[in-house]
């Protein structure tokens, strides 16, 4: 079933699909090459449907849900379903190809950028957009490192990584 101005099947709005297609410049078509390397290097099995989804975040410049990208990645791979587009983002983010990001009543957004960022997420309509660069390099440049060693020495761990979130609404 593919989601049409009317509706969707599985609640994503038509006006979002449209948004979707219009930032991803639905119509062109897709080199699945990189993607393939990407997945064989992380010891996962390149099926079609794994490419296609892998390769579809990879180039959107927006964060879906898994519901948006089961309505992008459609109209290319129509035997696709929800559930798969599910346990691949979750074998992604397992072996760390791809970030989920939790943004409230219980929506997680999807990001193949693992590199370093931050993010902030719109309360009013659920956007969820990446800083630009240089804020975000400067956010992340000026966590004071006495706390992250303390953390650190306090729980016993090593901090590999920060992932910044932050919240906020439209004015």
């Amino acid at each position: 079933m593919y989601a049409t101005e009317t509706g969707s099947p599985h609640g994503v709005k038509p006006r979002i699909i449209k948004k979707l297609r219009t930032i991803l410049g639905f119509g062109r078509e897709f080199n699945l090459q990189p993607a393939r390397q990407i997945l064989e290097n992380h010891n996962l099995r390149c099926t079609a449907q794994r490419n296609a989804i892998y390769q579809t975040l990879m180039e959107s410049k927006i964060h879906p849900t898994a519901e948006e990208l089961l309505a992008l990645v459609r109209p290319r791979l129509n035997s696709v379903s929800l559930a798969t587009i599910y346990n691949t983002l979750e074998a992604f983010v397992q072996v760390g190809l791809v970030r989920k990001i939790p943004v409230g009543n219980g929506t997680c957004r999807y990001d193949a950028d693992t590199s370093e960022h931050a993010h902030v997420s719109i309360q009013s309509d659920g956007d969820l957009m990446d800083l630009p660069d240089d804020l975000s390099h400067r956010i992340m440049q000026n966590l004071p490192r006495e706390i992250l060693a303390e953390v650190e020495q306090r729980l016993g761990i090593h901090v590999e990584g920060v992932n910044v979130h932050l919240v906020g609404r439209k004015v």
